[in-house]
């Protein structure tokens, strides 16, 4: 897996003039205070710059090569969730710094509040990950980015219904919510993410598997 990884990293290098212009814009959102925009933009962008990289492996038939070599195809599919985990810690580290840089600079940053968005963030950033990472093995090249489209559509398309057949089905979950401690709020989405990823690893790796270059 090692190989991998390093493998991946050189690919990441070609988003050199991607990654510095994210760098800015997440400090920028810092500066700006727009915190939680901050973070949750890092989250995201850490997740699509992890699933770039299926796309330069599929580059040129490169994956006939790849899977030539000696490694398990389960540890392709294994490398990917690990490089998405390694790149969102790091995303999250950012924003916390850029945060901290600020509230040494001018002292209005609830720090508290900071953190708990960071740990919320870290568990829908693993949640993205594990929905990108099956999608993008199972539909290669542009399929994959149809199928995610296809998938936050539906997502959003289901929102839009729930929210019109229980217009108060938002207030009643915040409310739930808010009468659960913060453990117990992190508990829930700890296992629920624990959950998905298991579901999205054994899928990925049974498609990783079926796959035929």
């Amino acid at each position: 897996m090692k190989g991998l990884l390093i493998k991946d990293f050189c690919l990441l290098r070609n988003q050199n003039r991607t990654v510095p212009i994210f760098l800015v814009l997440a400090v920028w959102f810092a500066v700006m205070n727009q915190i939680t925009f901050c973070i949750s933009f890092l989250t995201m962008m850490s997740a699509i710059l992890a699933m770039s990289t299926c796309s330069y492996d599929e580059l040129d038939n490169c994956q006939t090569h790849l899977f030539a070599m000696p490694f398990d195809r389960k540890t392709y599919a294994t490398g990917k969730f690990v490089l998405g985990v390694i790149l969102l810690v790091a995303a999250l580290a950012l924003a916390f710094l850029s945060c901290l840089g600020r509230q040494l600079a001018v002292h209005d940053v609830n720090m508290p509040e900071v953190l708990q968005t960071v740990g919320i963030c870290f568990f829908l950033g693993l949640i993205f990950i594990s929905i990108m990472v099956p999608l993008r093995i199972r539909f290669p090249g542009d399929q994959g980015r149809i199928a995610i489209g296809i998938l936050m559509g539906v997502g959003m398309l289901s929102a839009a219904v729930l929210s019109r057949a229980m217009p108060n089905g938002t207030e009643v979950l915040a409310t739930g919510l808010a009468g659960l401690s913060l453990p117990a709020v992190f508990a829930l989405l700890a296992a629920l993410t624990l959950v998905i990823i298991a579901i999205s690893y054994t899928l990925s790796v049974r498609w990783i598997r079926k796959k035929e270059f």
